[in-house]
């Protein structure tokens, strides 16, 4: 579902059963331990990120999100916790990015979730600032002048990262993948 090289040169690749690491002559696969909370939450991986301090990040199926640090090989989960509204909104994450502030933000079948590293909280967004579902999250860019968008299953939307309003672009239908060109269109 995804491929990223990460600053190390190894590949990572994101398939149903395990986070796969190569590196050129051999794969090292991680999977989900049950007895080993810091082993990856779920094999089923959607979405993979690098960030800018170098921690891969992993969106699954049904296992939240994961952080892994590449220098102890171990993983710290994110879930879904319905008593902690600054938790995750859904365990399901299809994709990741990372914007230029340094915040991490998740998209999936429950809407889009913004991450403060500093914090280590969520902050939810599952409806748009008219109060209509977002619905699920296909994927997520921001644009040149710093501005987050998004789209899935209810159209196009537009992400004000200083106020937070979200806006439906009018007339967008559903879509899977969304991209900015050099000339700053949106395909």
């Amino acid at each position: 579902y995804a491929i990223v090289q990460d600053r190390q040169v190894f590949m990572w690749f994101a398939p149903r059963d395990g986070l796969n690491r190569y590196d050129g002559n051999t794969f090292v696969v991680y999977k989900n331990n049950p007895a080993d909370p810091e082993s990856l939450s779920a094999n089923f991986v959607l979405d993979l990120l690098e960030d800018d301090q170098g921690y891969l990040w992993i969106g699954t199926y049904n296992g939240g999100v994961n952080k892994f640090d590449p220098v102890t090989e171990r993983f710290t989960r994110y879930r879904h916790n319905p008593d902690n509204p600054n938790s995750l909104s859904g365990d399901m994450v299809k994709c990741i990015l990372q914007d230029s502030h340094g915040n991490l933000w998740f998209g999936g079948d429950t809407g889009l979730n913004k991450f403060d590293p500093a914090t280590e909280t969520f902050t939810r967004y599952r409806n748009d600032s008219d109060g209509l579902s977002v619905g699920t999250i296909n994927s997520i860019i921001e644009d040149r002048q710093g501005d987050i968008w998004f789209t899935g299953t209810e159209g196009l939307y537009h992400v004000n990262p200083h106020t937070g309003q979200i806006t439906r672009v009018p007339h967008q239908l559903a879509a899977d993948y969304l991209h900015e060109d050099q000339g700053g269109n949106l395909w």
